[in-house]
């Protein structure tokens, strides 16, 4: 085979290669919601289930890289709070939804933690539940859901 011809199929092998890669190559992880858009939802859910008690300059983004967590919250030291997704796991729509409510609770009851009890104590179950109670996680969870 001459030089030329190798060279060739060298070149159309490597595009081949170069393009097979890039067309089935896992993309990653976009999130299906933009910040600005959980931060609408953020708004509605604190008309709708939180009596418009929660804060309302509360920061969210997609920032938080640690894969141990889906999403944290934490108020920095002038008061607000920042809600931080992992769009590694938040990345659909649902998932995301479920954990805007999740990190909400924990807003609601950020006061009620104690070394003893946890992130997840007793009123921050009760939080959720009341959620659950007024079909917070079904509209998210079932399809066009349209509750009594």
């Amino acid at each position: 085979m001459k030089t030329r011809t190798k060279i060739l199929i060298t070149v159309g092998l490597a595009i081949a290669y170069f393009w097979l890669t890039q067309k089935f190559a896992p993309t990653p992880a976009q999130p299906a919601l933009s910040a600005k858009q959980l931060q609408s939802w953020y708004s509605a859910y604190n008309e709708t289930y939180f009596d418009n008690s929660l804060p309302k300059n509360v920061v969210i983004d997609y920032d938080q890289h640690d894969d141990q967590y889906m999403a944290t919250t934490m108020k920095w030291q002038n008061g607000t709070f920042h809600i931080n997704f992992n769009r590694n796991y938040t990345a659909g729509e649902r998932v995301a939804l479920y954990t805007l409510l999740h990190e909400s609770c924990h807003i609601k009851t950020w006061d009620s933690y104690n070394v003893f009890d946890g992130e997840h104590n007793k009123s921050w179950q009760d939080c959720m539940l009341r959620l659950d109670s007024h079909g917070a996680f079904r509209k998210i969870l079932i399809d066009n859901y349209e509750g009594n």
